[in-house]
């Protein structure tokens, strides 16, 4: 559980052991790793385990008993050494963690520093060392109101889901929330009234004996069609015997080019989608799979590394020496083409990110996912290519397509009697598409250029050779 030393002078105290084993490749004699192995105390379990009669609301804690020895150690060791580095996760719980630490093994406050990193590599822990500071109290009273709340709410509540429902049920803070959003939701489907709409699709066959289908863009008097325009199965069948008598005529042909700008890098939500609509992965499972890679693999030569920053985050901020290192990767494999002239800055758009924190991203970006196909198991090695994949292709160009949209009249003699469109694209560079084609499902975030529309057009692969004024007829519309 740590590395010791009897002429320690530092004693580091961590979460995991994992990361007390990384950690210790990088630090010296002396000093003296722990793994507190997650929290150490929390609320007392009988009662609220919070004062409510005196008001104030003071939490009474207590040490878990499986914890008690772990303590009685850092304790111990404490006593010997000259300051006390806190090195818990960077977040709530983490802060957290180590406010109870030093409460429960009686440090004095002037022995110790907090240490806070986002990588676990030995410049980010030279960094963090050299310049420590104090535990956050704005986090660690956020992390204790949360628990607080935990039991004021949601212990009457379970109580009463118990009685009146399922005897093993519970409820609290966030499964209220969650309750109140499904409700709502059901009510929106429950009250959701079904529309009536249509909408006509034309098989055309050119002179070549090439087909292609088109859909219905407007009529006359509408510049296009909504959910009201066909209301019903006789408004489309009128539409569809004028077209059956009708000629046609290529209106327009509009050739163009259209960019695709490449995804941010992960933030924990974005992973997660992604991570279960790729490989079915809950995310729980995700999780715990990527704090394996942030908290360090074995690799033969090098010892303990952590593979990826740390994986709690909704920030899309990365270092500037990781875009260069993968801009470097990035040339050599692909060539100058893939990379944009500028390194690629992404900022959230969401109320309360925290910007100072960076992307979920690989530490190194060298390091290949082929590299550590044998160090690796299966879901290590998956969730590492996800996320080396996806941070390569957030600093490369943008995918370009050539596209061609096709407008065509339905005539009877000179009166128009409606438009079809059709629209095709062509990729013409792949861009960051060489490395991760984002799949169905996957939360993108992509700011859209300018170019990049919307369109109600049917799509299509490819479209034959069509100028504007070729004439035909539909080989079948229908609706």
């Amino acid at each position: 559980m740590a590395k010791k030393s009897s002429a320690a002078k530092n004693l580091v105290i961590v979460e995991s052991p994992a990361k007390a084993r990384t950690i210790s490749n990088f630090l010296g004699d002396e000093y003296t790793v722990i793994a507190s192995v997650g929290h150490v105390r929390d609320l007392v379990s009988f009662g609220y385990g919070v004062d409510v009669k005196s008001g104030n609301f003071e939490p009474n804690y207590t040490v878990d008993k499986d914890k008690i020895e772990i303590v009685t150690e850092i304790k111990d060791a404490a006593k010997e050494a000259e300051t006390v580095f806190l090195s818990t996760d960077p977040d709530r719980e983490g802060e957290a963690i180590s406010w109870h630490i030093v409460d429960a093994a009686e440090i004095p406050q002037e022995k110790t520093k907090r240490v806070v990193f986002h990588e676990i590599t030995q410049p980010a822990i030279e960094e963090a060392f050299a310049h420590p500071g104090d535990i956050n109290r704005n986090l660690v009273e956020a992390q204790e109101t949360r628990r607080v709340i935990d039991r004021l709410i949601g212990y009457p509540l379970s109580w009463l889901v118990q009685e009146k429902i399922l005897r093993s049920g519970s409820a609290g803070r966030v499964q209220s929330v969650a309750l109140r959003l499904i409700v709502e939701r059901e009510r929106e489907i429950t009250g959701f009234e079904a529309q009536e709409y249509w909408s006509i699709h034309g098989l055309f066959t050119t002179v070549n004996g090439e087909s292609f289908t088109a859909k219905l863009h407007a009529l006359p008097g509408k510049k296009r069609l909504d959910k009201n325009t066909i209301p019903n199965e006789d408004k489309a069948q009128e539409l569809i015997e004028i077209f059956k008598n009708s000629q046609f005529e290529v209106a327009t042909v509009t050739e163009g080019n259209r960019k695709r700008k490449p995804p941010p890098p992960f933030t924990t939500s974005s992973f997660q989608q992604a991570a279960n609509n790729r490989y079915g992965m809950n995310a729980a499972n995700a999780m715990r799979v990527a704090q394996s890679l942030y908290e360090g693999v074995d690799i033969p030569g090098q010892g303990q590394v952590g593979l990826i920053t740390y994986m709690r985050t909704d920030s899309t901020n990365v270092s500037s020496a990781a875009c260069k290192t993968a801009r470097e990767n990035v040339t050599t494999t692909w060539g100058k083409d893939f990379i944009p002239t500028k390194p690629r800055t992404y900022s959230r758009k969401s109320k309360g990110a925290q910007e100072a924190h960076e992307a979920i991203r690989p530490t190194n970006p060298l390091l290949t996912p082929e590299s550590l196909t044998s160090i690796l198991n299966p879901n290590e090695l998956r969730i590492y290519t996800l996320i080396w994949q996806r941070f390569l292709a957030s600093q490369m160009s943008e995918a370009q397509y050539g596209t061609m949209r096709v407008d065509i009249n339905a005539v009877d003699g000179t009166e128009s009697k409606g438009t079809f469109r059709v629209s095709s694209s062509k990729l013409t560079f792949p861009g960051y598409l060489a490395i991760y084609d984002a799949k169905v499902g996957d939360t993108d975030e992509r700011e859209k250029d300018d170019n990049e529309k919307d369109d109600d057009a049917t799509p299509q692969v490819a479209l034959p050779n069509l100028k504007q004024g070729d004439h035909g007829n539909a080989a079948s519309v229908d609706g």
